[in-house]
């Protein structure tokens, strides 16, 4: 199985724009928690200063994916979507779903082989390059705990946005390596 990055397309697409501070400070604070029980559906419109193409997969705030009512549909008809939220958004009038993934998987990613940036005390600043210890990961989308603001996806999702040619979200592949033997006595 292989992992990838998701992320926005570099495309210059219209973006959705939330005029509601507190939707924006819950989104901020706690997207990749779960939100369904505290959310509702919330009103947006595009920023089209960027561009004027809705893509498939517009993100919010840089980060956070979205998808429209039919891509939503089809999403559910063929991948396993567990612990992903599908949040409602109605976008001028048309219904999109903000997706949270919030299954965090800890202990996957090989800190030794991956480039990070650390502050001075310690904590991680950045991730340049990811690598990730081999694991089945059943669900489609997920993040891990050293790096929040990132979504990652696996083989069965980024096979199916690009055989229906989506547009808005691209993928990075991600390397897959074992601890080595010696790294487990040094």
């Amino acid at each position: 199985m292989s992992v990838f990055l998701a992320k926005k397309q570099n495309i210059d697409c219209a973006e959705p724009l939330i005029e509601d501070d507190k939707i924006l400070f819950l989104l901020e604070k706690r997207f990749g928690t779960q939100l369904s029980n505290k959310w509702k559906e919330v009103e947006a419109k595009w920023y089209r200063e960027v561009g004027e193409l809705i893509c498939d997969f517009p993100f919010l705030l840089g980060t956070i994916p979205l998808c429209n009512v039919e891509i939503y549909h089809k999403l559910q008809e063929k991948l396993n979507l567990e612990g992903i939220e599908f949040l409602p958004i109605r976008i001028e009038n048309e219904l999109y779903y903000i997706m949270n993934p919030c299954l965090s998987i800890k202990g996957i990613l090989n800190k030794k082989q991956s480039k990070i940036d650390y502050f001075s005390n310690g904590d991680i600043m950045w991730i340049s390059k990811y690598v990730f210890y081999p694991n089945e990961i059943e669900t489609s989308m997920f993040k891990i705990p050293e790096m929040y603001t990132s979504i990652f996806a696996t083989t069965s999702f980024v096979e199916f946005i690009r055989e229906n040619h989506f547009t808005g979200i691209e993928f990075e592949p991600c390397a897959i390596k074992k601890e080595s033997f010696l790294s487990r006595i040094f």
